[in-house]
């Protein structure tokens, strides 16, 4: 699978750096939404790997000390420009020990799912609180949350709770 989309992705990246000249509006957008997807596609891939690796019980870990702070900050650039608000903020120091890709992508899915499903012009809080000797991360939006009918299917691969044609949202589950 990731074969012939890093061969989709690097012609793309080709066509629009304009190594073959320039091209017109219409198509550079064209171009430009392809690329998107192919990214967005390549994610899923990613995300079906793990899983397999999961299953497996081959999904390794690099797990070490790091600081919290830049970690979040980070992911919270990543989504910009988006309304994230941080309570409160991080201490510097603060240390967690975390695989740092994994984490990324911990971040990356819990934020851009809080964005996708909140209402238009609404913010989503991040907050970080540190109880004893632990740190707990929180994601809150102002969307309408999980149907509790649902619930306990949340963690079933590609679940969703609406999985029609004509849900609102689109997603993997």
């Amino acid at each position: 699978l990731r074969t012939p989309l890093t061969s989709i992705i690097g012609s793309l990246d080709i066509v629009q750096g304009g190594v073959f000249g320039p091209v017109s509006d219409s198509i550079s957008q064209i171009i430009a939404v392809a690329y998107t997807n192919s990214q967005r596609l390549k994610l899923l891939i990613d995300d079906l790997l793990d899983l397999e690796k999961i299953t497996a019980g081959k999904l390794n870990f690099a797990f070490e000390y790091l600081q919290l702070a830049p970690i979040v900050a980070q992911s919270l650039e990543s989504m910009r420009p988006y309304d994230l608000i941080l309570h409160p903020a991080i201490e510097s120091d603060l240390l967690v020990r975390v695989d740092a890709i994994r984490i990324q992508q911990i971040f990356a899915n819990l934020i851009s799912n809080a964005i996708k499903f909140s209402p238009e012009d609404e913010v989503v809080d991040i907050f970080v609180k540190k109880i004893n000797d632990n740190v707990r991360i929180e994601v809150s939006d102002k969307g309408s949350g999980i149907p509790w009918a649902f619930r306990a299917n949340i963690f079933q691969r590609f679940s969703q709770a609406d999985g029609s044609d004509s849900r609102q949202q689109g997603g993997s589950g």
